[in-house]
Formats: C-alpha cells, sequence, structure tokens
C-alpha cells in the first residue's frame, strides 16, 4: 500500500513541476516581447479605382409564320430528310456580337437547317427524322418549338437568353399537322 501512495505522489510532484516550468516560459516569454510603441505611418493617398461596363438583355428571336407545315401522312412514312415544319423568325432586337440559336423540342438539342437572314428575316427547317426522334406521331404528337439566343462577345464569355417557345406543331393520329405561332 505504501508503495502505491509513493507512486502517486511522485506523479503529482512531476506534473506540479512540469506546469511549473510551463508557467515560468510563458512569463519569461511575455516580459521579453517588445512593448508597442507610437509609429509615423499614416495613410497619404486615398484608394480607389474606376470602370465602366455596358449591360444588355439578349432576347429569344420572335416568330413570325410558317412558310411549311406538311402532314406525315399514314403511307409511305415520310422519309427522315423530308422537310416537314418551316419556321420563319427574326430578331427581336438588335444583337451585339456573334449570335447562334439553339432549339429544343420536348427539352433535346435539335439543329434545323436555317437559312437567312434576307431581309432581316431566317427560316429553321425541321426534318421528319428530327421531329420523330423526340416523338412518334403515329398517335398524335405535340412538338413545342422552344429557341434561346446566344450571344458571344469578344471578351470570351457568352451571355444566353431565357428559352421562348416559338410555336407548337400538332399531329393528329399521325396525318394531320397543324402549326399554331404562340410568340
Amino acid at each position: 500500500m505504501m508503495r502505491h501512495d509513493r507512486r502517486r505522489r511522485s506523479q503529482r510532484l512531476r506534473r506540479q513541476l512540469l506546469a511549473g516550468f510551463a508557467f515560468i516560459g510563458l512569463l519569461i516569454g511575455v516580459v521579453a516581447l517588445p512593448l508597442a510603441s507610437e509609429t509615423d505611418a499614416a495613410w497619404v493617398d486615398s484608394e480607389h479605382g474606376r470602370g465602366t461596363f455596358s449591360a444588355v438583355v439578349v432576347q429569344a428571336p420572335s416568330a413570325i409564320d410558317f412558310s411549311l407545315c406538311r402532314d406525315f401522312g399514314t403511307v409511305p412514312v415520310p422519309p427522315d430528310s423530308q422537310q416537314m415544319v418551316t419556321i420563319r423568325w427574326r430578331w427581336a432586337a438588335p444583337m451585339p456580337g456573334s449570335v447562334s440559336t439553339t432549339w429544343t423540342v420536348g427539352g433535346d438539342a435539335i439543329s434545323p437547317t436555317t437559312t437567312g437572314p434576307v431581309n432581316g428575316v431566317y427560316s429553321s427547317t425541321f426534318t421528319a427524322g428530327q421531329l420523330r426522334s423526340v416523338e412518334s406521331p403515329a398517335f398524335g404528337a405535340n412538338y413545342d418549338l422552344v429557341a434561346t439566343a446566344r450571344v458571344a462577345t469578344t471578351q470570351g464569355s457568352t451571355w444566353q437568353s431565357s428559352p421562348k417557345e416559338l410555336a407548337q406543331v400538332r399531329s393528329s393520329w399521325g396525318l394531320t399537322l397543324t402549326c399554331t405561332i404562340t410568340a
């Protein structure tokens, strides 16, 4: 039992010595630091900058009309390359920089053949294959033609418009095609 008490006392003494040395080291460190002193430093110039920027709202194109709205028919099924729908459109406002248009049908990006401008009017033609890849017209299909304008600036950035539905193309039982301008 005596041995156990000695061991406890020696451990306690060791901890007290370590704590004492740590305290003395801290005290020496604080005393050795130089005191804060006044300096002659001062702000002599105001710091400021100047710049300009310009912003533009990129608008989606505006639809004019359809120059082609062809029925799918029943037999024979038109080949994928058959032109089915041609929409004529123009930019809603003059666009700065290099402009391109992205088309989506049913959320899928497709690339119609686009020509123009002729007096500011472009024509985009969608083929049977492009429309069929989105949805089969056999029992009726709805195609919403959505356009997004993208403007590439000379600084290398790209701005884009909000997607805008320009037209709806409806197929009734795969026979008749109805084309309607929506915007």
